[in-house]
């Protein structure tokens, strides 16, 4: 929703998807819109693409982690949300909301650290990788459904494990659907779970 504009929300249901966006361990809003939309989608599979690939199997499996720095990342790709006191609030003290909750949770007991915040951020975390290497790789593990400028693919293993990420092509090919699947259009198999989801909570037309 932040990166590509895909559907609109109620204000108080888009305050709860930034909170729990925290805990997906990769950033605030602004430095996910400036990397997915600044450098992942116009420069696909190009030196340019921060976790691409190209740049090394294991930088796409997450050491494009530790490139993002304020040098490397130009933050006027979210320009819409750094108009938004709230996204910049969150960018401003992200770190705070993200290891605040973890610290008091381990204060109070390890198995719920682990369990409420640990397990979910790591999930998310490989999960985001998984779909970087395996749908973004040039080989025959995945397939087609578009002809893309770049090498995404869909992988419909991922595809279910990620959540409906990994149908990858799809989303390279459509940005601005938010159902993965493209509502099964191509393939009666390509369900992607994040859509029911944001079926349930997006404003209707």
């Amino acid at each position: 929703m932040f990166a590509h504009r895909s559907f609109e929300t109620y204000r108080f249901i888009e305050i709860i998807l930034l909170a729990l966006g925290i805990f997906g361990g990769e950033g605030s809003s602004i430095s996910w819109v400036a990397i997915h939309s600044g450098l992942h989608h116009p420069f696909a599979d190009t030196p340019k693409d921060i976790h691409s690939p190209v740049n090394g199997k294991l930088n796409a499996f997450g050491s494009w982690m530790n490139k993002v720095k304020p040098d490397t990342i130009s933050l006027r790709y979210a320009a819409k949300l750094l108009k938004d006191p709230m996204h910049v609030h969150v960018h401003k003290n992200y770190n705070k909301y993200f290891w605040i909750p973890i610290i008091i949770a381990a204060l109070i007991n390890w198995h719920i650290a682990l369990f409420l915040f640990g397990l979910p951020i790591l999930m998310s975390i490989y999960k985001e990788n998984f779909v970087n290497l395996f749908c973004h790789i040039d080989t025959n593990i995945g397939y087609k459904n578009f002809q893309t400028k770049d090498n995404s693919n869909n992988n419909v293993l991922l595809g279910y494990l990620c959540f409906g990420d990994a149908f990858h092509n799809n989303h390279h090919a459509q940005p601005r659907e938010y159902d993965f699947g493209l509502g099964r259009k191509y393939h009666w198999y390509e369900i992607d779970p994040s859509a029911f989801i944001v079926n349930l909570v997006r404003k209707r037309p």
